[in-house]
Parts: C-alpha cells; sequence; structure tokens
C-alpha cells in the first residue's frame, strides 16, 4: 500500500508539475511576447507607434509610454525641420543684405562714371535697370513670385553688369511661353 501510494503522489506531483511548467509557460508567454514585440520594433527604429498590448495592464503601460515617446520625437523632429528652415531663410536674408550695398555701391560708382564721361544715355539706362532690379528685388513682400518677373530681375541685373564689364561676356535668355506665369 505504501508503494501504491508512493507511486499516486509521484503521478500527481508529475501532473501538478506539468500543469504548472504549462501554466508558466503561458503565464509568462503572455509577459514576454509583447515585450519581445515591443523590442522588436524599437530595434527597426520604426518611429511609428504601436497598438495596445492584449496582455497586463503593466504591458499596456510600456506600450502606452512608447507611444508616448514616439509622439514627442515626431513633434521634435518637426519642430527641428522647421527650426532648420528658419535658419536657412534667415541666413539667405543675411546674405542678400551683404550683396545688396556693394552691387549698390558698383552701380552707382558705374554711373556715375559714365556721367563725368559724358554717357547721360548709357546712365540712364543703368539708372532705369537699377530701379526695376530693386523693385523686383522687394516683390511687394511676396516670396514667390512669376517666371515673367524673375526674367525681368535677370535682365536687369545683366544689363547693369554688361554696362559695368563692357564687352567681356554675353548673354541670351530663353524661357518657354508656357511657364512664365
Amino acid at each position: 500500500l505504501a508503494l501504491d501510494a508512493f507511486r499516486i503522489i509521484l503521478y500527481v506531483a508529475g501532473i501538478v508539475l506539468i500543469f504548472a511548467i504549462l501554466l508558466s509557460m503561458l503565464v509568462s508567454g503572455k509577459i514576454v511576447r509583447p515585450i519581445e514585440e515591443l523590442s522588436r520594433h524599437m530595434k527597426r527604429g520604426s518611429t511609428e507607434m504601436i497598438g495596445e498590448s492584449a496582455s497586463s495592464a503593466e504591458i499596456d503601460v510600456l506600450y502606452r509610454s512608447f507611444n508616448e515617446l514616439m509622439q514627442k520625437l515626431k513633434q521634435a523632429d518637426l519642430e527641428l525641420a522647421e527650426a532648420f528652415e528658419k535658419e536657412k531663410e534667415a541666413n539667405l536674408r543675411a546674405l542678400q543684405a551683404q550683396i545688396n550695398p556693394h552691387f549698390l555701391y558698383n552701380t552707382l560708382d558705374i554711373i556715375v562714371w559714365m556721367i563725368e564721361n559724358e554717357k547721360q544715355a548709357d546712365a540712364g539706362k543703368v539708372v532705369t535697370a537699377l530701379a526695376r532690379f530693386f523693385r523686383i528685388s522687394l516683390s511687394r513682400g511676396k516670396s514667390i513670385i512669376p517666371v515673367r518677373d524673375e526674367l525681368e530681375h535677370v535682365r536687369n541685373y545683366l544689363m547693369i553688369q554688361h554696362m559695368r564689364f563692357k564687352n567681356r561676356f554675353t548673354y541670351e535668355i530663353e524661357a518657354d511661353e508656357d511657364v512664365m506665369e
């Protein structure tokens, strides 16, 4: 009887042990699998948010924290891109501010030279081109102007430079009429 009782206890203990192992695998799978999924998602470097886990509340806290982090990263990325764009625009404006006085000084110098050498007609052309050049440069506060105006801007600039550097260069402007507006 003692041997039979021992065998029954052993069978029951084995069944309980197998049941405990299966139960622990099931419970750990419900915890480990979502964490592994979150880990794989993070290793891929994806900034996409992920859905909530079907497991415990603790894992859901991890998922929500990850999603909040991804939202903050996306927002920071947008803010960084915006700051970079603003910096680029500021650098361009600063560069333009440096170029314009130098260009204006050289152009006025050409006009004075023409007047002193009694070339009033040429001086008048340069003054007109300069006035048109700066009118288009101001663009009435617009950042985008039609190609037609941009080409006029280029023509005025080139005319001034052509007067300054007599016969040192030639130019030709070709543009399709369909793109002018």
